[in-house]
C-alpha cells in the first residue's frame, strides 16, 4: 500500500439545538488563548483561506441539523512538514467519497492533531 498513513480519527455527531449556540460555543473553545503551536489564540482555516471566519462559517451552517467534528492525528504528524495539507487533502477526498460538498473548519492543535468541524452541504438533511 503505496501511501498508506496510520490515522487515528474521533469522529462526533453533534445535533444542532437552537440557534447553533453549542456549535459556536465549540468554536470559542478551539479559538482560545493557548491553543495554537506559540501559545496564542487558534486559527480557523478552511479549504480555500488560512484565515477563516467563524462567524461566515455559523451563518452558512445554521440551518443543518446536525454537525460532524473530528479530530484526526496522523502516526507521524511530527515528521509532517504541514498538516494544513494533509487536512485539506482529507476533506477534498472525504467530499469525493460522500460525493458532497463540504462547509468545513479546522485549527492545528499544538500536540500534532487537527481538529475540525464540517457541515453538510447541498445534500438532503437526514
Amino acid at each position: 500500500m503505496s501511501g498508506a498513513r496510520r490515522v487515528t480519527v474521533k469522529a462526533q455527531v453533534v445535533r444542532q439545538a437552537g440557534k447553533g449556540g453549542g456549535v459556536a460555543a465549540h468554536l470559542r473553545y478551539i479559538q482560545r488563548e493557548g491553543t495554537s503551536r506559540d501559545g496564542e489564540r487558534g486559527v480557523l482555516y478552511g479549504a480555500e483561506t488560512d484565515r477563516a471566519d467563524a462567524k461566515a462559517f455559523l451563518e452558512r451552517g445554521a440551518e443543518d441539523r446536525h454537525q460532524f467534528r473530528f479530530i484526526v492525528s496522523p502516526e507521524d504528524a511530527d515528521r509532517m512538514e504541514d498538516l494544513t495539507d494533509f487536512t485539506r487533502e482529507l476533506m477534498t477526498q472525504m467530499e469525493a467519497d460522500l460525493g458532497t460538498r463540504l462547509e468545513w473548519v479546522s485549527f492545528q492543535s499544538p500536540i500534532q492533531f487537527e481538529k475540525m468541524a464540517a457541515n453538510r452541504t447541498n445534500v438532503s438533511p437526514f
